[in-house]
């Protein structure tokens, strides 16, 4: 349903408004229902909430009444439906928001299966429900990772993980699904030299390839914005290193960054990844 509500609201909604399920659980037996609302100033940039109402047990319906852009019209009671009226302090003024009737059962969710919920079935479902729903949009992710001589092995299985959002883009009928997730590790001539220039007080020979810390800095860049950052994004980042960051829309930049990026990702050093072998086989 986009733009439209069947009964209490007089006319058109003034705003973009979908609901649907998406399947999530095993063989997609429990159906969460949602509501999206778009944001009313500017859905490209603005955020996104996720909203869930507590209890646990409320429907999300609450929180469209609360912090949506409609809220119930309350008068005595003369046997009609209620009426539904504009919320002038919605928060979609600013931004998008998805109210989830979660956990399962819960509202207009359902369940084709005999299970019983709890705290980590209904998280478990929650992300398997942001994964989907992400990959329901046409957006691509592509993501280049620069590969050293000390790479984690568990950042690899993590990274390969994510490929998995392409096998669950087409896992339902409910998805509708046109985006794709892709990854290529930036594996340069020398790469297996890389590391600590010293070790113990003693000189390890380890060196970097000529120009290579021009590929190891960090940044994303959309359709729109570009965001470039210097140190690691770690836990302790904001007060122990000295890394600086910004983020921009000035297309100029964005353009630039988007050059640099597509050079480096058709680049011969850079190696598409494959996802891990038992999600293949899954």
């Amino acid at each position: 349903m986009a733009g439209q509500i069947s009964s209490g609201f007089n006319g058109p909604l003034p705003f973009h408004m979908e609901t649907g399920y998406v399947g999530v659980g095993e063989s997609d037996e429990d159906q969460l229902f949602y509501y999206f609302v778009k944001s009313e100033t500017n859905p490209r940039e603005d955020p996104l909430i996720m909203w869930l109402t507590g209890g646990p047990g409320c429907s999300a319906w609450i929180g469209l009444n609360e912090v949506g852009p409609l809220i119930m019209e309350y008068k005595e009671f003369n046997g009609s439906i209620p009426g539904l009226l504009l919320n002038p302090n919605s928060w979609t003024k600013i931004a998008s928001i998805i109210f989830v009737d979660s956990p399962v059962r819960t509202g207009f969710s359902y369940s084709k299966g005999y299970k019983k919920s709890g705290d980590f079935k209904a998280s478990k479902e929650l992300y398997q429900f942001l994964r989907k729903v992400t990959l329901i949009s046409t957006s691509g992710l592509k993501i280049l990772v620069a590969y050293w001589a000390h790479f984690i092995e568990s950042t690899d299985q993590y990274l390969k993980s994510l490929l998995y959002s392409n096998t669950l883009c087409s896992s339902s009928v409910y998805n509708k699904c046109a985006g794709k997730v892709e990854i290529k590790y930036y594996r340069l001539p020398g790469f297996n030299l890389t590391g600590p220039a010293k070790s113990n007080g003693s000189s390890t020979g380890n060196i970097y390839p000529g120009y290579s810390r021009v590929n190891h800095g960090k940044y994303a860049v959309s359709d729109v914005r570009a965001h470039i950052g210097t140190s690691n994004l770690i836990w302790d980042y904001f007060y122990t290193t000295a890394g600086v960051s910004f983020g921009t829309y000035n297309p100029a930049i964005v353009s630039q960054l988007q050059e640099i990026f597509e050079a480096d990702w058709n680049s011969p050093y850079a190696l598409a990844v494959e996802p891990l072998e038992s999600l293949k086989a899954s």
